[in-house]
């Protein structure tokens, strides 16, 4: 399954805390989702690089 659409289908059990992070004029993509078999998730976009999905999970969606 393509990077993207492992992704899009895990962003279905997304968080209230994804979605854009601006600092110093530079934005990414943050998408905090919960991997059944693994906890909460991290995956970072920031529009010009493949997305990145954390391979550290965590026990809270806001430890994400």
């Amino acid at each position: 399954m393509p990077l993207k659409s492992k992704v899009n289908a895990m962003v279905n059990n997304s968080s209230k805390y994804s979605g854009p992070f601006i600092k110093e004029g530079l934005c990414v993509d943050v998408q905090i989702f919960y991997d059944l078999k693994q906890g909460w998730k991290l995956s970072t976009y920031d529009g010009e690089n493949k997305p990145v999905i954390w391979s550290k999970t965590f026990q809270t969606e806001l430890g994400a």
